[in-house]
């Protein structure tokens, strides 16, 4: 009965471990992906005060064009 215990605990111990090893390498991968992701959007945020300068000289170009045919 002892060796049955054993056995039994040592391969409870041993699916542990690679449940342990599977969880540790999806985080890694999770963890990765998130880090992509903060970039892409540091680099988007990075470019908004661009854009919305240009759309407001785009608005202002056609409210001066509007003030032309007016």
């Amino acid at each position: 009965m002892a060796e049955l215990t054993t056995k039994i605990l040592t391969e409870i111990r041993d699916e542990q471990r690679e449940f342990r090893a599977e969880t540790r390498a999806n985080f890694a991968q999770v963890e990765e992906r998130l880090t992509s992701i903060e970039r892409h959007m540091a680099a988007m945020l990075a470019t908004a005060p661009v854009v919305n300068e240009r759309i407001d000289r785009l608005e202002a170009r056609v409210a001066a064009l509007e003030g032309r045919s007016s």
